[in-house]
């Protein structure tokens, strides 16, 4: 349905006041992301870009267990479907790593699966947490401050949250055609800003050609698992830009 500015303007007033609740600041922060799917590592960095961390990036659990090997993280947002390695495996091995600080290290699930039975299989994983997808800014924020060292976490005022979360958002009109085929406002609640948004939706534009291949690919060779995984990520992609009916 098309928005006018003015409700554009009193839901994005209400997006950044309850935002700006959930902020905090933590540039001595460490963070490891990890998903194969590059819509998701663009909008979760930039969604994460006000709390000022620093972010590394890896495209599935294989690249993340080297990478927590080398490099010294307070935390790792952990993607649970995904190729060559999922998030599920890779925490395992992560926990079954010698040195003690792998036994501790806060890993969060990020899955668009968030049934019990994918709770309780995180859990014995040994996950901390999860966040369901498309990523929430309140719940994230939620989470980093709950398992994040204590020092690394700076609090600020909600006048400040509100500058940090506006700072280099630079808005655009709002216009939607009666035909278009996805929801403006339920893409900019995920992705943050237009900006982003933009940005996401022609990173969607560019792979969804290759990505319809490789679906159908799968299930005419019958490799399911890859099917499924394929599937469950354009599913994610798709809401990222407010493409619910797809």
């Amino acid at each position: 349905t098309p928005i006018s500015e003015v409700d554009y303007e009193q839901w994005h007033s209400s997006v950044l006041e309850r935002e700006a609740e959930s902020m905090f600041a933590a540039p001595e922060a460490h963070v490891l992301l990890v998903d194969d799917n590059q819509m998701n590592l663009v909008v979760a960095k930039a969604l994460l870009e006000p709390l000022q961390m620093q972010i590394d990036t890896a495209d599935n659990g294989a690249q993340a267990v080297e990478l927590v090997q080398t490099q010294d993280y307070d935390l790792v947002l952990m993607d649970h479907m995904m190729p060559v390695m999922d998030g599920v495996e890779a925490t395992k091995r992560i926990r079954q790593l010698m040195n003690p600080k792998y036994q501790t290290l806060p890993i969060i699930a990020l899955t668009a699966n968030a049934m019990v039975d994918a709770r309780e299989e995180f859990q014995q994983a040994g996950m901390n947490g999860f966040v369901a997808k498309p990523i929430d800014f309140h719940a994230i924020c939620k989470q980093l401050k709950q398992w994040l060292p204590k020092e690394c976490i700076q609090e600020v005022t909600k006048e400040e949250a509100r500058e940090m979360i506006v700072a280099g958002n630079v808005e655009e009109s709002v216009k939607q055609d009666e035909q278009m085929e996805w929801n403006w406002k339920d893409g900019l609640q995920y992705c943050g800003t237009e900006k982003v948004l933009r940005r996401t939706m022609k990173i969607f534009y560019q792979m969804i050609d290759s990505k319809t291949s490789r679906i159908e690919q799968c299930l005419q060779e019958g490799l399911i698992r890859d099917y499924t995984i394929e599937v469950h990520a354009l599913k994610s992609s798709a809401l990222l830009i407010g493409a619910v009916r797809l």
